[in-house]
Order: structure tokens, then sequence, then C-alpha cells
């Protein structure tokens, strides 16, 4: 097959993957007489952006049985898919190949690292790969802020994002959410100035209304988050509802506020959390 036939099967598959059309692109993929690391890539990454993160970590899987070396792209994918399911030990392998083999810490792997170590739960590990990177962007920064702010470190994310601001880099929305957050798990809403930017840049999102919500909480002013919540009414702007993602046994389970009906174990989950619940009222009934 020639290296033209390969590149225009790719393309194709490329092309649906780009689209939102993953399973029209791996059965286009399957059907390549001859494959190499970009078509591999570009079906993993079809499925990850789509937010297809199991299929895209199979398939993953499924280079590495055939010895595909992966493109950067495919690393990227593959950890932005492990960090949202929170699939550490596939997140850890690709640090380790990136490592092993010598390749460059660039801003778009580091970012990629760092993200899906926060996502894990691990936020020394984050800290680390970005301290580690040789050269980093507007993004890497901003996931840095958003890390240290999804795990409480209000003040370090604050600190950090003067510091992007006095390297003369430009923040963003999702820089600003990041900030936001950071006022108000530092239980101060000094820098609400982010939370208006943040609602000049997206109105739509439920994200700056409900972090701007928290700050005021977090100081006890309680007017001003319930005039932030009828400006949601009033605009429209529904809360996303809370979702939460565990790893069992290799599988992963996806729990959303309000709607598990579906889940097939949730008679079984009812009746742990009913017991549970019992045992906790003993416990308090014990301790007085």
């Amino acid at each position: 097959m020639s290296n033209r036939d390969v590149v225009t099967w790719t393309a194709l598959v490329s092309a649906y993957a780009k689209c939102g059309m993953p399973d029209e692109a791996r059965c286009v993929f399957y059907k390549m007489p001859e494959r190499n690391a970009v078509s591999w890539a570009a079906v993993v990454s079809g499925y990850s952006q789509c937010g297809r993160h199991d299929e895209a970590l199979s398939l993953f899987n499924e280079t590495r049985r055939e010895n595909v070396e992966p493109t950067e792209g495919m690393l990227i994918s593959v950890l932005s898919s492990s960090g949202y399911l929170g699939v550490l030990e596939v997140g850890k392998w690709v640090h380790d190949y990136v490592k092993c083999n010598g390749i460059l810490l660039t801003a778009s792997i580091g970012t990629a690292l760092l993200s899906m170590y926060a996502k894990c739960g691990c936020i020394d590990d984050a800290i680390c790969v970005f301290m580690e990177m040789p050269r980093r962007d507007a993004l890497s920064w901003t996931a840095m802020i958003s890390a240290l702010s999804m795990h409480g470190k209000g003040q370090q994310g604050l600190a950090c994002f003067d510091e992007m601001l006095s390297l003369g880099l430009r923040p963003d929305h999702v820089t600003f959410v990041g900030v936001l957050s950071a006022c108000s798990h530092a239980g101060f809403v000094e820098e609400e100035w982010a939370a208006m930017k943040l609602l000049e840049l997206d109105q739509d999102s439920d994200s700056p209304y409900t972090l701007l919500g928290n700050a005021y909480a977090s100081v006890g002013r309680w007017a001003d988050a319930e005039r932030v919540r009828k400006m949601m009414r009033i605009r429209r702007v529904v809360k996303t509802p809370g979702c939460s993602l565990v790893e069992i046994d290799g599988v992963v389970h996806q729990f959303v506020a309000g709607n598990n009906e579906e889940h097939p174990k949730m008679e079984e989950i009812k009746s742990l959390l009913h017991e549970m619940g019992k045992n906790l009222g003993l416990a308090d009934h014990t301790c007085d």
C-alpha cells in the first residue's frame, strides 16, 4: 500500500472524527488495508474529543498490544480521557513513557499531564510536572491555577495567577473560572472582578454564577449570594447537576446528582446506603 493511500485513508478518518462522528471514523479505520501511528491517533482522539473516554482508552490499549508508537496528539488525548475518568494507572503509564523515551515535555504534553494528575487527586504530582516544564504557555498557567483551586489551595492559585499576569500572558474565561474558584476556597472576594469579567465573557454558563455565589457565601455575604441566585433565575441559567466518577475493578461508574435510577446496581446501592444510615444513627446514639 502506498504512503499516499495511507494518508488519504487517515484524512478520511480524521474528517469523521473532527465532525463528531467517531463511530464512522472507527468503521473507516478498521477497513484500512494498512494503518500507521497517525491513523491510530486520529481515531483515539476522535473518541476522546467526543467525550467517549472509555472507548478512547480501549483503543489506546489496542495500540499498546499492536506496539504502535503513540504520537504527541494521541498521548494528549489519552491523558485527557484518563483525567476525566480518574484512571490514574493509564495516566502514569503515559508519564513513564514520556520520561523513558526522552520525549520533550512540551507545553501541550505538560499541561495535559498536570491536568490529569490534578483530576486524579494527585496535586503534588501536578505541581512537579508544572515546575519541570521548560516552557509554559497561557494554557499551562490556567491549568495550574485550576488544579490548585480544585484542591482547595486558593491562595496558591491566586499567587499563580499574579505570576501569570507578571509574565504578560493573557487570561481567558477558563482562567477566570479558576481564579474565581480560588477566591471561593481562599475565603475572600476581593478578586470578584474576575467573576464580573467572566460573566461578560460567558453569560449562559452556570459556572461563574455558582462560583461567585460560593465566594460570597464563604464570607457570610448572604444578600450578595442571594442576588447571584436571583440573577440566574432572571437569566434562566440552570445549574449543572454535580457528577462523580469512581473506578471499581477497572470499570468506571458515573453518578449524577438526582439522576441515578438507571444504574444497574441502584437497588443494591440504596440498600447499602440505608444500612450505612442506620449504622451511623446507632453510632451517634452510642456516643450520646
